[in-house]
């Protein structure tokens, strides 16, 4: 399955393709079903990651989510400096399209 958002395509499920420049990023697949969820929901609550693709109990207090996505920013503002991560009341993010 392909899922994108603006220019940016999911390939593969662990390639992050820009259609414009056709640059690629590859992505763990920790950070492909994060990036799969964001294409495909407005808004994803950190807790439902934690479960889905963490496999994380709600009662598990980890900075393990945290540190996927700032990877996963990283990773998406190289590949196109106008799409970002951000988080909507600390308690769910989103993916946006700036400018």
């Amino acid at each position: 399955t392909v899922n994108f958002f603006d220019k940016i395509v999911l390939f593969n499920d662990n390639v992050l393709i820009h259609k414009n420049n056709n640059k690629k990023i590859y992505l763990t697949e920790i950070e492909s079903k994060i990036v799969e969820l964001l294409f495909n929901n407005k808004f994803i609550p950190k807790s439902t990651i934690n479960k889905q693709v963490l496999n994380q109990k709600p009662t598990v207090d980890s900075k393990s989510l945290e540190s996927h996505l700032y990877r996963l920013r990283k990773k998406l503002f190289e590949l196109d400096k106008s799409i970002q991560i951000t988080t909507h009341n600390e308690k769910s993010i989103k993916i946006i399209k700036t400018n």
